[in-house]
């Protein structure tokens, strides 16, 4: 089977979106098409069993074109482009739980490939959930500041729901003192305790992960961080670019400082 398409190897009418993930993703008519990783077939089956179920926010896969790329229908919106008031809090928060809601039977191909090898769960966590890992405003589309979409699934694989609340929380609340996608400086820090408990409480985060979430948030973006090396120095040009540009060096350490000094404040909130 051909390999995706380079630069000048792309059809006429075909626009080149950029990177997902790592993945080369055009845009030809109205389908989305990706380039495709050993994981490809995975996440398209988890793409069929998420519409099975009536989630809309995700898109359909259609299939894979002559040149071996996925072809995905495209989901309407825009990219989150900054945070606003509660109501985007209790949308994202909502989509989050209806995605996880429409996984839970979802029962992988006995060839199961995923993209992120996440280490096994210790027996008491229970059984491996699908977990989306990466959903951020960039991920998020939405239209008429109505959160419409989630794109974005080849990080898709097992994990624990609490690692999504926790990215989510990140982005969202937000758990660090970063400026916005747009350049403003975010919600008030006072507020910041407040916005985390609607986005608990509109997601039914339970007593225990509410208890364990801060750790939860520094542990992932560690990970994160560690991630995004692994993948750099094997050659991945999306993670090298982002390591290259400080975002998961300077920024994660002024973002672990920031959780460390505003982390007992958010903890009561939870309570």
């Amino acid at each position: 089977m051909a390999g995706p398409p380079r630069g000048d190897e792309i059809a006429v009418g075909e626009e080149i979106l950029g990177l997902g993930s790592g993945s080369r993703v055009w845009r030809v008519g109205d389908t989305i098409r990706r380039s495709r990783g050993p994981w490809s077939d995975t996440t398209a089956a988890l793409l069929h069993h998420l519409a099975s179920r009536g989630f809309a926010a995700a898109p359909r896969h259609l299939g894979v074109d002559e040149l071996g790329r996925d072809i995905l229908s495209t989901v309407p919106g825009r990219p989150v482009p900054t945070l606003r008031g509660d109501e985007q809090l209790v949308q994202v928060a909502s989509l989050v739980r209806d995605f996880h809601d429409a996984s839970e039977d979802f029962v992988p191909p006995a060839d199961a490939v995923w993209r992120v090898q996440a280490p096994p769960l210790p027996a008491a966590s229970g059984p491996a959930r699908v977990i989306h890992r990466d959903v951020g405003p960039w991920n998020l589309l939405e239209a008429d500041d109505v959160i419409v979409g989630l794109v974005d699934w080849d990080l898709a694989g097992p994990g624990r729901l609490i690692e999504d609340f926790a990215y989510l929380a990140w982005h969202f609340v937000p758990l660090h003192g970063e400026r916005m996608g747009d350049g403003t400086a975010g919600p008030p820090d006072a507020d910041r305790p407040r916005r985390l408990r609607l986005l608990a409480d509109t997601y039914g985060l339970d007593a225990e992960d509410r208890r364990n979430l801060m750790a939860e948030v520094l542990a992932m973006e560690v990970r994160q961080a560690a991630r995004i090396a692994d993948e750099a120095f094997a050659g991945d040009r999306s993670s090298a670019g982002l390591w290259r540009d400080g975002r998961f060096t300077e920024a994660t350490g002024r973002s672990l400082t920031w959780l460390a000094e505003h982390r007992d404040r958010l903890a009561v909130a939870l309570l």
